[in-house]
C-alpha cells in the first residue's frame, strides 16, 4: 500500500501501486500496521490474486510481484 491506512477494500487501489509479494520464510509481524522491511528482485508481473482478512476475501489486482522476499521488522537507521 502507499501510505498506511490504504484499505484493499474501500476501494483498492490501482495495480500500478501493489506488489504481490511471496516471502522467502514466514514472517510474524506484532501487529497490521507494524513497519516492515521488504527485500528481493521486483519485477513487472500483472496478476489477479486473492487476499484474505479478518473481515473476508476479494481478488486484488497486482501489477507488480516479488518472489523469496526477505521481510524483516522496520528499525531506523
Amino acid at each position: 500500500m502507499p501510505y498506511v491506512g490504504a484499505c484493499i477494500h474501500s476501494p483498492p487501489p490501482p495495480a500500478n501501486q501493489m506488489v504481490f509479494v511471496r516471502a522467502e520464510k514466514s514472517f510474524k509481524t506484532a501487529g497490521l500496521f507494524e513497519p516492515v522491511w521488504v527485500q528481493g528482485v521486483i519485477k513487472a508481473d500483472h496478476g489477479n490474486h486473492k487476499l484474505t482478512l479478518v473481515d473476508g476475501s476479494d481478488d486484488v489486482e497486482a501489477g507488480y510481484s516479488m518472489a523469496d522476499a526477505r521481510i524483516e521488522a522496520y528499525r531506523a537507521r
